[in-house]
């Protein structure tokens, strides 16, 4: 019943933006490891309500194709960096920068953007060029908060960032919709976040 209610997924999408997005000023108070927390819950919640419809299969349509293009725009995102002259804010020598880096955000992020707030997206709109949108401006939304919690210097970046994963978010999307699970996107997220960090752990500090 509550899987086909478009009302109770409005709900579910209001409260996570309302609570997550809308009190991103609050989460940053906390240690970031709550917030994560959270958006966990949140998936195992909406995964629990249309597990029916969630797929879990993996499907190998274009995976090579895709993992190269997505390694080469985050590596070519990342060598743009240095050239604009724009301060980048993460710490490449930091062990647990790479661990939330390549591991914790292409997973916890895809399962966010691309499996629960895709289903709750999905509810409510029937267009497929609609879905993928609002995937890919939630997704850009969610970096673009930084702005306002960040140091003036690093402000520059954050917009650099929300324009590239605005466009990430479209692609990933994109591959979520042709594939039908949330795994692919989970691995081309990767390989951009993997070409991201190879092509910056180069440049001298």
């Amino acid at each position: 019943m509550l899987a086909k209610s478009k009302p109770i997924a409005i709900l579910f999408l209001s409260l996570f933006l309302l609570i997550r997005f809308g009190g991103d000023g609050f989460w940053r108070t906390l240690p970031y490891e709550m917030s994560y927390l959270f958006e966990l819950g949140f998936v195992v919640l909406v995964v629990g309500v249309y597990r029916k419809q969630v797929s879990w299969k993996w499907v190998q349509k274009e995976t090579m194709k895709n993992s190269i293009f997505s390694f080469g725009f985050g590596f070519l995102v990342a060598y743009s960096v240095e050239p604009l002259g724009l301060p980048m804010p993460f710490d490449f020598s930091s062990k647990e920068t790479i661990f939330l880096l390549l591991i914790v955000a292409p997973v916890l992020e895809e399962l966010v953007f691309r499996m629960a707030l895709w289903e709750l997206i999905a509810k409510i709109f029937t267009s497929i060029k609609l879905q993928i949108c609002l995937s890919g401006v939630l997704f850009a939304l969610g970096h673009f908060l930084a702005f306002f919690h960040v140091p003036e210097a690093y402000q520059s970046f954050v917009l650099y960032q929300t324009g590239y994963t605005l466009l990430l978010g479209f692609y990933l999307a994109w591959n979520r919709y042709r594939a039908g699970t949330v795994f692919n996107p989970i691995l081309f997220h990767f390989c951009f976040n993997f070409g991201f960090y190879f092509a910056f752990s180069g440049f001298p500090s």
